[in-house]
């Protein structure tokens, strides 16, 4: 809107004509209309903003007010004693302040007044600002206004700093209704005003308290520093004439009205307290004698424990002396067993060197040669060394560490001749049957290693999956066009410091994450900051597994904390939840806030979808789950280690491509493109809603942090 058109030139037709201040307040804003503002805003407002001009300026200094709409702060100034008067651009609405309150008024813009330059103590706009079309040059021409030590009294709504448009529309932020297209052409953080007048020459700023504080700011803005007057000094300023002294009544009875509004407030705060102590208490009786009675159960175990415990060292003595016995009588069966198979093989040759005695005996009678006579003589002598040999198969089937069908057998050495090479006879304990060999078992064959790769179904590829700044922009894009919210989120690692400073990480875990400390208390950081946690907020950590977070998180924020994991005992056990996450044993609405920290890409098959279903089940309104990270890719695709995948015969489906890396010993890591996320989660969820959130700087916090999205699920 131009200089131009602001102006009013027709009241019937032009936008801040008539209608602005009637059908347009009412009916398109929801305001009061000026007729009731008239009324409403001299016991509220309009104290305000007279208490917060007496601290810097005393009756009867001169005031102009922009926009003064009805008229009715420009009476209270002049009913306190200042020399007041206000400015409009409508003729109408100048009419009715006259009429209203016999104020004086002045028509137009202000640049287009004859005011002298440097006579006025003090000009106040309160929700103006924003309107002009050009507040750099307005504001230059009041200053030109002011005295020396002249005063701007301004209220006007105060941007959010550190946010975006986005971010505000997805935590439903109060500064909303603040855009106001046509209307609403300037809007200012505190930063930015005090930047505004350091450019026009006027330094000196101070915020006082504003009445709309969620959304406004108020500000006294002077080109010499500003000297607050004592309350004495205000005090004094109003004991002159009746009027004054009526707006000094005034001013005390909106104090009183302020310190009743404070008590009351500290009381509704104090019986919330209450309310949620007690609540607190009964939670506590419940789980104090759930203690007391595992407690109980514990000590039971405990007792049988101790009696069992106390026949050890007698079970200990007895087995010790059946070993020894054990022991002794396997010496005796193994000597026994090795004596008794030689006999066999002694008889054998004794029974043939017998037989070769004899046939020389007779052949030395038919025929009486000296070298057959003297053939036994040689071989009597070489018998004992004949007794110690075996034929070289049975030594070397009898070889040390060699086994037979019968079981292991024994060395015995014999004392070798001179002359004679050694050999070594084998004796089984159990005995061998006369005459049988035990032959060597085959060579063991080697086989060659499968790759594990190879046994897992297409599609599969060995490379990489990345991340780059391209297919993280693809990722975004695919989402939105999905229809699936995404919101930048910067985090500051100053407030991540304190996060991991009041947690004690290193205090109360040390090394418990070893070199992934940074990235995963920031993961535990993104979701206590999503999530909101707060006293009166029931929690979940979902596949808690031994995680110190519930601790961390009741320790910090005062929750209650519950912790939920496939290996806990089946059922809820104080405040452990066992068994399925898509299926917890716990009644509907139970939990306010919960959060997946690195689990959830993990959940095999259907888990996934049916824990997006159980969601809504388990929340209460108002409740919220946070995913961090919550891992995408260009497409379907899942992680695994092929030796794992194939040992354990883990099932994939059929359309997520397998990203195979050897070693990293898990079974199953998912990666949601945006359409399987929207089919898989976004559906499921119902009426949920879901916010994917780019995080832009986790490197910030430390080199080694890799998360780059999480996701945010919403109860309304």
């Amino acid at each position: 809107m131009t200089a131009e058109q602001i102006v009013v030139q027709d009241d019937d037709r032009d936008f801040y004509g008539k209608e602005y201040w009637l059908s347009h307040q009412a009916q398109d804003l929801g305001f009061p209309n000026i007729f009731e503002r008239a009324r409403l805003d001299l016991t509220e407002r309009c104290l305000h903003w007279l208490r917060a001009l007496l601290r810097y300026k005393l009756p009867p200094a001169k005031v102009l007010e922009l926009g003064s709409a009805h008229g009715g702060f420009v009476a209270l100034l002049r009913w306190a004693g200042f020399d007041a008067a206000g400015l409009e651009l409508s003729q109408w609405v100048v009419n009715f302040a006259r009429r209203t309150f016999d104020v004086p008024m002045l028509l137009g813009p202000v640049e287009e007044q004859q005011i002298e330059p440097a006579s006025l103590d003090a000009i106040v706009l309160m929700d103006v600002l924003e309107h002009l079309p050009d507040p750099l040059a307005t504001m230059r021409h009041c200053l030109t206004l002011l005295k020396p030590d002249g005063l701007l009294l301004i209220q006007t709504p105060c941007y959010p700093v550190n946010t975006d448009y986005e971010t505000m529309l997805a935590t439903q932020s109060p500064f909303l209704p603040q855009f106001k297209p046509n209307e609403h052409l300037y809007l200012f953080s505190q930063r930015s005003i005090a930047a505004l007048f350091e450019r026009l020459g006027a330094e000196h700023t101070a915020f006082e308290p504003a009445l709309f504080a969620h959304y406004d700011m108020f500000v006294a803005v002077s080109r010499v520093p500003l000297q607050p007057h004592a309350a004495g000094a205000i005090e004094g300023a109003l004991h002159g004439p009746s009027t004054q002294r009526l707006v000094q009544a005034l001013l005390d009875m909106e104090l009183t009205i302020a310190q009743l509004r404070h008590q009351l407030s500290r009381t509704t705060t104090l019986d919330a307290d209450i309310a949620y102590l007690k609540t607190a208490v009964e939670h506590l009786d419940r789980r104090l004698k759930a203690s007391e009675d595992d407690r109980a159960a514990r000590l039971e175990v405990i007792e049988r424990q101790g009696a069992e415990l106390g026949r050890i060292a007698l079970l200990e003595a007895q087995l010790a002396a059946s070993e020894d016995d054990r022991a002794a009588r396997l010496e005796v069966i193994e000597r026994q067993g090795a004596e008794l198979s030689a006999i066999p093989v002694l008889r054998a040759e004794l029974e043939r060197q017998r037989a070769q005695i004899f046939n020389y005996g007779a052949l030395r009678r038919m025929v009486g040669s000296d070298s057959v006579r003297n053939a036994p003589t040689r071989a009597l002598r070489r018998l004992p060394l004949l007794l110690l040999r075996v034929p070289q198969r049975v030594a070397n089937r009898l070889a040390p560490g060699a086994r037979s069908a019968h079981g292991n057998h024994q060395v015995l050495r014999a004392p070798v001749p001179a002359g004679e090479q050694a050999l070594q006879l084998e004796q089984p304990s159990t005995g061998l049957n006369q005459g049988a060999v035990a032959m060597p078992d085959p060579a063991p064959r080697v086989a060659q290693a499968a790759d594990p790769f190879d046994r897992l179904r297409e599609p599969k590829t060995r490379a990489p999956l990345e991340y780059t700044p391209e297919i993280i922009d693809t990722i975004i894009e695919g989402l939105k066009a999905h229809g699936v919210r995404v919101v930048a989120l910067t985090l500051d690692p100053a407030e991540y410091q304190a996060y991991f400073k009041a947690a004690g990480y290193t205090t109360y875990y040390p090394g418990y994450y070893g070199f992934n400390l940074p990235e995963k208390t920031l993961e535990h950081f993104i979701a206590a900051t999503l999530l909101g946690l707060g006293r009166d907020d029931v929690y979940i950590d979902i596949a808690s597994e031994h995680s110190p977070v519930p601790n961390i998180y009741t320790r910090q924020f005062g929750c209650v904390s519950y912790r939920q994991d496939l290996s806990y005992p089946p059922g809820m056990n104080v405040d452990r939840i066992g068994g399925d996450a898509a299926a917890m044993p716990v009644p509907d609405g139970f939990a306010s806030k919960m959060a997946l920290h690195c689990s959830f890409e993990h959940f095999e098959g259907d888990a996934d979808i049916r824990f997006a279903r159980e969601i809504g089940r388990v929340l209460r309104p108002g409740g919220k789950v946070c995913f961090a990270p919550i891992y995408l890719a260009r497409e379907y695709a899942v992680l695994t280690d092929p030796a794992v995948a194939v040992a354990e015969g883990v099932v994939f489906e059929d359309d997520a491509v397998l990203y195979c890396k050897p070693g990293w010993q898990n079974r199953h890591g998912r990666f949601y493109d945006p359409a399987h996320l929207v089919s898989r989660i976004k559906r499921n969820l119902g009426n949920l809603d879901l916010t994917i959130y780019r995080i832009t700087n986790a490197q910030a916090v430390d080199p080694s942090c890799y998360i780059q999205f999480a996701a945010l699920v919403s109860k309304p």
